[in-house]
């Protein structure tokens, strides 16, 4: 992961290029006093059109920052952005980052990526394409426009637009 961030550009991916390489790994993680996005939904907490634009925009610029390198998230969610401050958030758990362009060629290759987006991406925010993977088929960055399609509808209504049904445990109405 220390790889991945490196390759970033952006206050979102701090990175020392001074740091020694060692055999002892240090993880060292800011600390978020306003939590996460999903924290301010939880507490119902609204944003002012202001504040929403402008965390929404820090939200794209590090999406952009991650594209720009050729990878995708894959798996953006509210839990998964911090506040920095009210107005700009901080994308985290790049444990799903993948190349951005996946070409899916075989049966096997499909089942193996539609099981891995099943174990690795929120099914709330998951892109439709990620569901039912197609042989001869290519996965894109475009899945997380589509997961941060969902992120302004939360940040707009408080809860993502499929929370409710999820919930009523109609996850197999998010398969079709």
């Amino acid at each position: 992961i220390l790889s991945l961030v490196s390759l970033l550009y952006h206050e979102q991916a701090q990175y020392n290029p001074n740091a020694h390489v060692t055999s002892i790994v240090w993880l060292v993680f800011p600390y978020f006093k306003n939590g996460s996005l999903q924290n301010v939904f939880d507490k119902q907490i609204k944003f002012s059109t202001r504040v929403l634009l402008d965390l929404f925009l820090s939200i794209c610029e590090g999406v952009r920052q991650i594209h720009e390198k050729q990878m995708a998230h894959r798996d953006l969610k509210p839990s998964n952005i911090m506040l920095l401050n009210n107005s700009h958030g901080v994308i985290l758990d790049f444990g799903s980052m993948k190349p951005a362009s996946i070409s899916i060629t075989t049966r096997s290759e499909a089942q193996q990526w539609q099981d891995w987006a099943e174990e690795n991406c929120c099914v709330q925010y998951r892109a439709p394409e990620l569901f039912h993977i197609e042989t001869n088929s290519l996965i894109t960055c475009q899945t997380d426009i589509f997961s941060l399609g969902g992120i302004l509808y939360a940040c707009c209504f408080g809860k993502g637009p499929f929370d409710d049904v999820y919930s009523r445990g109609d996850r197999y109405l998010l398969n079709k």
